[in-house]
């Protein structure tokens, strides 16, 4: 049994004990997106997280990123800035930023953003793999490595960097 079944299950039972909660709703709607691939209940579920607190940015994040795998770029785009102006500090948000611009294929700004949150968050691993991407779709092949070594050393799930490291 993998995790988002399990996500599922305690996400309805939280919506079950309080349906006002936000948090609950934008866990439901992740874990359906991500693994259900159910498109339509999953918007659902995010509408209804920000319906219920519009200031909590994981599911201004979370829904751009679903918006984003729809192809509706320039709502995700709007989610996503919303997300950001909720928590600026964030590097997880900072990232979606540049994810949503590379998925929208604006890869110059998609690495544009993903330096400014390596300026803020030199650690932060996921960032350094998108970068490591958009510089590959650039043929920037040298900087796509260093980015990928990079994140191997800022991360302890070396799985995914060890996999785009030999992608690149």
């Amino acid at each position: 049994m993998g995790v988002f079944p399990k996500a599922l299950d305690f996400a309805q039972r939280a919506i079950e004990i309080n349906e006002a909660l936000a948090e609950p709703h934008a866990s439901r709607a992740y874990a359906i997106s991500r693994s259900q691939w159910q498109w339509k209940e999953a918007e659902d579920e995010y509408q209804r997280s920000i319906e219920l607190d519009d200031s909590y940015p994981t599911s201004h994040q979370w829904y751009a990123e679903h918006l984003t795998a729809m192809g509706r770029f320039d709502e995700a785009r709007v989610k996503i800035q919303k997300a950001q102006v909720l928590d600026p500090q964030s590097p997880i948000v900072s990232t979606a930023v540049g994810t949503v611009a590379y998925f929208a294929r604006n890869v110059d700004e998609a690495i544009e953003q993903y330096l400014q949150t390596i300026k803020k968050h030199p650690r932060f691993a996921r960032v350094r793999l998108r970068l490591a991407r958009a510089y590959a779709q650039k043929g920037m092949f040298t900087h796509a490595i260093r980015e990928c070594r990079q994140g191997l050393r800022n991360s302890s799930a070396r799985q995914t960097e060890m996999v785009q490291l030999g992608q690149v």
